[in-house]
Formats: structure tokens, C-alpha cells, sequence
């Protein structure tokens, strides 16, 4: 190959400034280039002194040379940690480069994600991304995760301006437009913009469940529960398996009272996935609501059996032997109700308050002088809780003790 050849490959592959960096490397040509291996062309990279994403670069256009001979693996166990991470970074890049609106952008964004997630130094990654920015200043890829990032990290201004950099860019990469409605909707409550944002990828329809189901979320929010259920849908047929596609479909059915819905959509993810204490939960309280109680009691015990840390599952549990059980179980629900309070004594103070009652409501005297120490010590160690306050003035009023009911009261007002 001639200079001029030579010079024209470098400059195609953004290189045409190292023609006299490479000549004094002896190589003059892309022939003496392409007997090189892989590790020798990385070396060649150092000593050019480009970026870590400028070496892989440059070794990748040498490699995919049509005339490029030798046998290609690469050995991680001699390349550096940049070079490593610049080779993640790269591959996600030309991945992402290559997506078409019909192609799973789910797993993809679930690559992007892990990259970032699983990243020790962040620092690092952004440094190997302005990397790849200053190679190509048109690179809307790098611009739409710089901006992912920073999203992440709360720089907001500087996030929409990067996501807003890649769109311009590109304005069909779906990538970018699904971060930038993201932002404005999670992030700037900007709602209407947001709302725009995701349609241009619905009208698209691509294969993005994760677009439809945010869009389905900001629907919900903007008060048209009709489609929002319809993209909810949308976004679980696409990804059938998914456990929060489903609670966020359930919630809205539920609102509507669609209760026998809610229960078939539960069991259905149970099917899927037998496993999940979280779901079983749901579905128990899904078959309370259709008055399914036999079969509601068996899932709060395989609910248990499957996580038996859980403070909510015992609290509910407890709800159900109180309630539900024929006969009403008292003792259960209340041995439940304090063994939410512990595994949870925090943000579960409020099983105590509901044993607390059921004692009141049992209306003993033993029962009663148990719910009364027990609002005594709620009304002091926990005042944020309205309910402590409101049982204890109720027991003070069934123990004639009005003028101290009349105390707790406006003391409870007062919180």
C-alpha cells in the first residue's frame, strides 16, 4: 500500500495525525501493521500514546482488516484494567450502534445498566466515555450515557444537556429518547414534555417494554388509568415474566375494584414464578379481596415459608386472623401482629398499634389493661402514629375517662 493509501486508511480510522509517530516505529505501511499480533498492535497503541479507547480502536479497525491473517483471540489475562474496561465499553458501543427499533432493546438496557452498576471506579467509565466523545464528536451513544450517567449521579442540567446532544445527533435512537423521557419525567416532573417524549418511541412501536411500561406510569399519574392499563399490557406482553410490569398493571385494576383481575393476574405470576414471596403475598391479598379465604390463608403461609424476615407479610397475616379466620383467631393475630413489630420494630410500631386495638376491642378487663400499657408506651415512643393516639382516647371513652380521652386527643392533634 502506497503513503497516500496508507494515510487514506489512517485518516478513516481517525489515525492520520500518527503517520510520523509510526514511521519512527518503523511502520510505514498497513502491511507491516496486519503481521502484527494482538498484543503487539496494543503495544503499538502505547506508544502512540492514544487513549485506552483509542488503542482498542485502533486494534479493532487493524483486525477486521480484510487481510488481516492471523488467528484472533484475545488473552484478558495480559491486558491492563483500562484496556479491559475500554473493550466493555467499545463492544457496548458497537452493540448499541447496531440496534434496530425491532431488536430487544430490554436486554440491551439491561447490559448498559450492569456496566454501570458494576463499575468500581465511575470516575474511570466517564473518563473512558469523554474518551470515546473526543474521537468522535458525533458519537451519540457516548453523549446519551454520559447523560444516563449523570442523571444517576443527580447532575440533572448536566444529564439533559448530554441526552439532548444525542438526540440531536440522532433523533431516532431510541436509547437516548427513552433516558431523556425518563428524566423529565422521574427527575424534572416536566410531565407534558416527558409524555412527548415517550409517544415518539410508542409510534415507533418498537420492542421496548421498558418504554411502555414508564409511559403506562405517567399516564397513571396524569389520570388516564384507561391507557395506562392499555400500555401496561402492552409492556407485559412484550416481557411476560416481568414481576413489576404485573404489580404496577394490579395496582391500577385495583383502584378500579377489578379485584377478581387482580387475583388472576397474581396467580398467573405465581405460575411463573413459584419462588417469589413477594408475589405470593400479593396474591393472598388479592384472594381476601375476592373473599377466596381458604386458598388466601394457604398463600400467606407459603408467603412465609419463603421469607420468614418479612414484617409485612406477618402484619397482613395478622389482619387476615383477625378479620377473616371463622372463627376469629384473636391470640394468632396478636402473637402476628408482635412478630411483625420484630422482625421490623421501626417502620412496624403500627402491628403494635393494631394489636394494641384488638385487645381494645376485645373489651376485657385483662384485655383492656393490656391495650392500655401498651397506647401508653405507643403515645410516647411513637407520637408520628395517629392511630395510637386515636385507639387509646377510644379505650379511655369505654372506661368513662373523658376529660383524659379529651387530653389524648389533642395531644394527637397536636403531632
Amino acid at each position: 500500500m502506497s503513503d497516500i493509501s496508507f494515510m487514506r486508511w489512517l485518516e478513516q480510522h481517525s489515525m492520520g495525525d500518527h503517520m510520523e509517530s509510526l514511521r519512527k516505529l518503523d511502520i510505514t505501511g498497513i502491511e507491516q501493521l496486519l503481521t502484527l499480533a494482538h498484543p503487539q498492535l496494543i503495544e503499538v497503541g502505547r506508544q502512540l500514546d492514544l487513549s485506552n479507547v483509542g488503542t482498542v480502536l485502533f486494534v479493532e479497525s487493524v483486525i477486521n482488516h480484510a487481510k488481516y491473517g492471523k488467528k484472533h483471540t484475545i488473552n484478558e489475562q495480559i491486558l491492563s484494567d483500562d484496556i479491559k474496561s475500554a473493550y466493555q465499553l467499545v463492544n457496548l458501543l458497537k452493540k448499541l450502534r447496531s440496534m434496530g427499533i425491532r431488536d430487544n432493546w430490554d436486554l440491551v438496557t439491561e447490559e448498559v445498566y450492569t456496566l454501570i452498576d458494576e463499575t468500581k471506579n465511575i470516575q474511570h467509565l466517564i473518563a473512558l466515555i469523554d474518551e470515546a466523545k473526543q474521537i468522535d464528536k458525533n458519537d451519540y451513544i457516548a453523549w446519551d450515557l454520559s447523560g444516563l450517567i449523570n442523571a444517576r449521579r443527580g447532575f440533572l442540567a448536566d444529564a439533559q444537556v448530554a441526552l439532548k446532544r444525542a438526540l440531536v445527533k440522532n433523533p431516532n435512537y431510541l436509547h437516548a429518547r427513552f433516558n431523556h423521557a425518563r428524566l423529565l419525567h422521574y427527575e424534572l416532573n416536566e410531565l407534558q414534555r416527558a409524555k412527548t417524549e415517550y409517544e415518539c418511541i410508542i409510534r415507533m412501536k418498537a420492542n421496548f417494554s421498558r418504554a411502555y411500561n414508564s409511559y403506562a406510569k405517567l399516564l397513571e399519574k396524569l389520570g388516564d388509568s384507561e391507557a395506562a392499563e392499555k400500555n401496561f399490557r402492552r409492556a407485559i406482553q412484550l416481557r411476560p415474566k416481568s414481576i413489576s410490569y404485573r404489580h404496577c398493571l394490579a395496582n391500577i385494576l385495583s383502584s378500579q375494584s377489578r379485584h377478581l383481575e387482580v387475583q388472576q393476574i397474581y396467580q398467573e405470576s405465581v405460575s411463573q414464578h413459584p419462588k417469589s414471596a413477594t408475589l405470593r403475598f400479593h396474591h393472598a391479598l388479592a384472594l381476601v379481596k375476592c373473599k377466596y379465604f381458604r386458598e388466601s390463608e394457604l398463600e400467606f403461609k407459603n408467603a412465609l415459608k419463603l421469607n420468614s424476615k418479612n414484617a409485612q407479610i406477618y402484619h397482613e397475616y395478622a389482619k387476615f386472623c383477625e378479620r377473616h379466620r371463622q372463627p376469629p383467631d384473636y391470640k394468632k393475630a396478636t402473637d402476628l401482629y408482635f412478630k411483625a413489630c420484630s422482625m421490623d420494630p421501626i417502620h412496624y410500631l403500627v402491628a403494635v398499634v393494631d394489636a394494641a386495638n384488638l385487645m381494645r376491642r376485645l373489651d376485657t378487663s385483662t384485655s383492656r389493661q393490656s391495650a392500655r400499657q401498651l397506647f401508653e408506651k405507643l403515645v410516647l415512643e411513637a407520637p408520628h402514629l395517629n392511630g395510637a393516639f386515636l385507639g387509646y382516647a377510644k379505650l379511655l371513652v369505654r372506661e368513662k375517662q373523658y376529660k383524659k380521652a379529651e387530653e389524648i386527643l389533642v395531644r394527637g392533634l397536636q403531632q
